[in-house]
């Protein structure tokens, strides 16, 4: 019988719901394992990092996330694994490598994450006194906001 994608994604999505990382870890796992070109094969990876990144295994969870936004790269999750990555680095004090994630998801993202990554950069280099950084981090995300104010206020948005 043939194995079923879906239903494998679906045990290994509700062990991670349940809490059950072990058993999520090894099951997200075997369906990349299995099915690395399908279409749920980003998820998979982004919450594998999750778990990774939760149970004290940082380098494991940001090589996950890495797959993500770098070799997955049409992932409709790769922003939001660079925003993970880039919180997990910022924790390990690598501000430098955070701020360069943050200002990924800046330049990619649409307007309302790329506000609040911007900000989030703009925060880091401050903290690390780049003060040219900031500015031009600062003018993005400036447009992003206004981006998202724009499209909030055209009736076809609503």
């Amino acid at each position: 019988m043939k194995e079923d994608p879906i239903r494998t994604f679906a045990l290994a999505y509700g062990a991670y719901k349940d809490g059950l990382d072990t058993l999520a870890e090894e099951q997200f796992r075997g369906f990349i394992q299995r099915f690395p070109k399908h279409e749920r094969a980003c998820e998979a990876w982004f919450l594998l990092g999750e778990i990774l990144c939760r149970n004290g295994r940082r380098d494991e969870g940001l090589a996950a996330y890495e797959r993500v936004y770098s070799e997955l790269y049409a992932c409709p999750m790769a922003s939001d694994a660079r925003m993970r990555a880039a919180a997990e680095l910022r924790g390990a004090g690598d501000l430098t490598k955070a701020s360069a994630l943050l200002v990924g998801v800046l330049r990619t993202a649409p307007p309302a994450l790329a506000c609040e990554a911007g900000l989030q950069a703009c925060d880091l280099f401050m903290t690390l006194e780049n003060w040219t950084e900031l500015e031009r981090t600062a003018r993005a995300a400036a447009a992003a906001q206004a981006a998202t104010s724009i499209s909030r206020q055209m009736p076809w948005e609503q």
